[in-house]
């Protein structure tokens, strides 16, 4: 499930998650930052809709953000999460969004849950 927030200069992108038997999901979110915005910060949050508590994943769940061309655009750096402990990285030159970007969850463990959330500022401020 995707929720948006977002103000004039910041789209927070909340991208709920469960897994698959084979402990992996799969969503979609590049139409929700079109061309224009920058990823600045991702954070991943362990839990149903990131509560912290409920269907925690697996530790060292592996979370990557493919763009069109299947390139991590975090650089691997979501690999081995905490099934526990929410997690931020911050893009520092953010990344610009020229096409669409999917979040890949593996490794979770059968029907576990988390949430990705995905700051983007609008490159026009």
């Amino acid at each position: 499930m995707i929720t948006i927030r977002k103000n004039k200069k910041i789209k927070i992108i909340l991208a709920a998650w469960t897994s698959d038997a084979e402990g992996n999901a799969s969503l979609s979110v590049g139409k929700y930052l079109p061309f224009g915005y920058k990823l600045v910060q991702v954070q991943t949050v362990p839990g149903l809709n990131g509560d912290l508590t409920t269907g925690l994943p697996t530790d060292l769940y592996d979370v990557v953000i493919n763009d069109e061309f299947d390139e991590d655009v975090t650089s691997d750096e979501l690999l081995n999460q905490s099934g526990t402990i929410a997690k931020s990285i911050y893009s520092n030159p953010a990344v610009h969004i020229i096409g669409s970007l999917t979040v890949v969850i593996s490794n979770a463990g059968n029907g576990k849950s988390g949430l990705v959330n995905l700051y983007a500022e609008n490159a026009k401020f």
